[in-house]
């Protein structure tokens, strides 16, 4: 062993100083920062996403989820409304006897089919022709409008469970269901004058709308109706006989 002044000669042997630096950060790029910023907004997308599901399936009417799932083919044990459900409402077999020309205020002697009749009904310019009121100014015809189709409606929805499950007597009632209460919903909620309504057309008109209401109510608990049969914008009316009903079977489900 080296006597302590040799070692001292010696001295130790050089420390390699940049072996114990920390290492230099490496510079950010705009790409890096992009990409980070992209992640953390998927990230919180999801979470909205998932918070807005979230809502929507707890304020959920009743029974609505079970058979929007069940119209999609997705069952859990309840009753099944997958297939084909709404058809045309031109060839609705009820049309015959539920939209007629006395309804329409035409001739008996006219030559005109119930497709047609509808068509005329669902025209923008048939609401000018309607106004059948003597002396009362064009606005009353909206009125009118929505009597023709009220009586369409209720005479659709007094029909049995048999006619109403097929698909073109389902498409007339919904569409009927949704014209006529989208109608009398503007009009109850002006003032009698707005559309120069005569005593106790506003009363006849609130009167049909409660009647198909009801009726809707009781097809949509037979399951004849579901909420996805009706468009994602029905009126008022409309929706809140649907929000209020629980559907609790298949009326129209094939027996063995």
């Amino acid at each position: 062993m080296a006597p302590l002044r040799e070692f001292g000669k010696r001295g130790l042997p050089p420390i390699n100083a940049a072996r114990y630096q920390a290492p230099a950060a490496r510079p950010v790029t705009a790409a890096g920062t992009g990409r980070s910023a992209g992640l953390r907004h998927g990230v919180m997308g999801l979470c909205l996403f998932g918070l807005a599901i979230g809502g929507w399936m707890t304020f959920m009417p009743p029974g609505h989820l079970t058979t929007l799932l069940s119209a999609s083919g997705i069952t859990f044990g309840g009753p099944d409304f997958s297939g084909d459900r709404i058809g045309g409402s031109a060839t609705a077999p009820v049309l015959n006897f539920c939209l007629t020309k006395r309804m329409m205020g035409l001739h008996a002697a006219i030559d005109i089919t119930p497709q047609m009749l509808l068509i005329d009904l669902k025209a923008s310019g048939t609401q000018r022709r309607l106004t059948r009121v003597l002396g009362a100014p064009p606005q009353h015809a909206a009125i009118e409008t929505a009597e023709i189709w009220g009586q369409l409606a209720d005479c659709v929805y007094r029909q049995d469970a048999f006619r109403l499950c097929d698909i073109d007597n389902r498409a007339l009632a919904v569409e009927a269901a949704n014209t006529f209460m989208r109608l009398t919903d503007a009009v109850v909620g002006q003032p009698e004058a707005t559309f120069a309504a005569q005593p106790g057309e506003i009363q006849s008109l609130t009167a049909t709308r409660d009647r198909v209401a009801e009726a809707l109510r009781a097809r949509v608990a037979s399951g004849v109706l579901i909420g996805s049969d009706f468009a994602p914008f029905a009126p008022v009316s409309v929706r809140a006989a649907l929000n209020d009903t629980r559907t609790l079977r298949n009326d129209c489900a094939k027996t063995p």
